[in-house]
C-alpha cells in the first residue's frame, strides 16, 4: 500500500472515530444524554451547519472543524461529518450553539454570503434522550436552538436574529 493510501485511510478512520464526543471527565459513569448537530441545504450550493461549540464553557470537536478536515483537497465537493456530543444528565447545563454556512473550497467561502447565529442555551438534559441542534439561516432572519429530539419541543430558548446575519468580508 502507497504511503498516500495508507494515509488516506488513516484519515479516514480518525474522521469516523471523532463522530461522538464526550465533554463529561473520562472517570464520568453517571447519566447521559446526548445532543446531536444538525445540517441542512443552504443557499449557492453550501451547507448550513447547526452544531454545539462548548458545553459549559468547555470547546467540543464542531462538526465544522471535522467537515473542513475530512474534506480536505476534495474542491467544490463536501460531505458533511455530523457530530454527536455525550453530556451528563445530570443538572442544567449551558451548551454554545452555532448556525453557520460553509462550503467546500475556500474561495467559495469569499464569494458567497456566510450566515452566522450563536448563543448559549441553558437546559436539563434528560438521562438517555437526544437534543437536536437546529435552526435557520436567512437573509432577514436566522436562529439556532435545541430541541427534543422525540417531542420535538424546544428547550431553553432560541437564538434569533432579526434581519441579516451574513458576515462582512473580513468576519469570513
Amino acid at each position: 500500500m502507497s504511503k498516500s493510501k495508507f494515509l488516506g485511510f488513516a484519515l479516514a478512520a480518525f474522521a469516523l472515530s471523532a463522530c461522538m464526543s464526550s465533554p463529561a471527565p473520562e472517570d464520568y459513569d453517571g447519566p447521559i444524554a446526548t445532543v446531536a448537530d444538525t445540517t441542512a441545504k443552504g443557499g449557492s450550493g453550501g451547507v448550513d451547519f447547526f452544531f454545539v461549540e462548548k458545553i459549559d464553557g468547555r470547546k467540543v470537536r464542531t462538526s465544522l472543524a471535522a467537515t473542513a478536515q475530512a474534506n480536505e483537497g476534495m474542491g467544490f465537493s463536501m460531505r458533511p461529518v455530523v457530530l454527536d456530543h455525550a453530556v451528563p444528565a445530570e443538572g442544567a447545563i449551558t451548551v454554545t450553539i452555532t448556525g453557520r454556512t460553509h462550503y467546500g473550497a475556500p474561495i467559495q467561502e469569499l464569494t458567497n454570503t456566510i450566515y452566522q447565529v450563536s448563543g448559549d442555551v441553558t437546559f436539563t438534559p434528560v438521562r438517555n434522550r437526544v437534543y437536536d441542534v437546529k435552526g435557520y439561516l436567512r437573509e432577514n432572519r436566522s436562529a439556532v436552538w435545541i430541541e427534543d429530539n422525540v417531542t420535538g419541543a424546544v428547550v431553553g430558548h432560541k437564538i434569533e436574529i432579526k434581519g441579516s446575519a451574513a458576515l462582512g468580508f473580513f468576519g469570513k
